[in-house]
């Protein structure tokens, strides 16, 4: 499956696509490659804000493209039920395993948007998060 983070009116919208050949596709291969390093640059402050969350574990040295791939053990809330908790707010990802969550960041999201998503995670969370 592939996923794409886009800005909506309420926040921000994981869309899924399962098509290889889709005109989203075409566009991010027409229009990624120079807006690429934006698309990292977000993942690694959407790493940085979301290893602050208490009980969200992710190591954001080792976040080297757009996905982001989280721990949610330590916060006692399961990837799927955080998954649909997100979902309930506008932000979507996808559980990738019982207390692993994904993200994927996208050429239509700017830093303004990875923001109100980490706020969105936080309070979801019930966590504030660490300086």
């Amino acid at each position: 499956m592939i996923q794409y983070l886009f800005p909506s009116p309420d926040g921000i919208n994981f869309v899924h696509n399962e098509r290889s050949k889709d005109p989203i596709g075409q566009i991010a291969l027409e229009q990624g490659p120079e807006k690429l390093a934006q698309d990292h640059a977000n993942a690694k402050f959407l790493a940085d804000g979301l290893a602050r969350i208490p009980g969200i574990k992710i190591d954001p040295a080792r976040v080297q493209t757009n996905i982001l791939i989280c721990d949610t053990a330590g916060s006692g809330i399961t990837g799927a039920d955080l998954s649909r908790r997100l979902a309930e707010r506008n932000v979507l990802a996808s559980a990738y395993g019982p207390y692993i969550i994904r993200f994927v960041t996208h050429l239509d999201v700017d830093r303004e948007q990875c923001a109100r998503a980490l706020e969105i995670v936080a309070d979801v969370c019930g966590r504030k998060p660490r300086s």
